[in-house]
């Protein structure tokens, strides 16, 4: 294993077994590389590492205590959400953990004060779909499809 064995144990204890992976061949398919618009801007020297594994949590409660695992263990994380791949979200350090948040995919609408809440695991296609569902209509903005979701009901 490429990270603490006790820390591993323990986070697979809140996921289980199928959603903790150490194996190269998944951690190798979360790193980036140099390229597109992170080309010259240094993060190419940082963004060829490798992740020591990889955690799909379900729920945000799933994510605290991973989160306070990492710090009894002194375990450095990155958190990686759906729709951003930008040079912040991929490890930075050796054997660092990747907290991927794919699995938390729930949401609600509330139509009387015009909100919704989302985990990030939410794409925009998902939520726009229940939004017509619920017969509101979103007013688009400049980040049209970005998984955080910024745009107001009417």
């Amino acid at each position: 294993m490429s990270i603490n064995m006790h820390a591993y144990k323990a986070i697979e204890a809140v996921v289980g077994s199928n959603y903790i992976t150490d194996d190269p061949v998944d951690c190798e398919g979360y790193r980036s590389g140099p390229g597109g618009y992170e080309s010259g801007t240094g993060y190419e020297r940082v963004m060829t590492k490798i992740a020591g594994a990889v955690v799909m949590p379900r729920t945000t409660e799933d994510v605290q205590k991973i989160v306070k695992i990492c710090r009894r263990y002194k375990l450095p994380f990155v958190p990686y959400s759906t729709g951003f791949y930008g040079p912040r979200s991929h490890p930075h350090v050796e054997h660092e953990l990747i907290i991927d948040m794919k699995r938390m995919r729930d949401f609600s609408i509330d139509p009387k004060h015009f909100s919704i809440t989302v985990q990030p695991g939410v794409n925009f296609k998902r939520t726009i779909g229940a939004m017509v569902n619920e017969y509101l209509l979103p007013i688009y903005s400049s980040k049209q499809g970005a998984s955080t979701l910024e745009q107001q009901l009417i």
